[in-house]
């Protein structure tokens, strides 16, 4: 579950 998480946050820095 905290992978999804992770892999999110790092989307989000790309994304910005």
């Amino acid at each position: 579950m905290t992978g999804m998480v992770n892999y999110f946050q790092l989307t989000e820095k790309v994304f910005r």
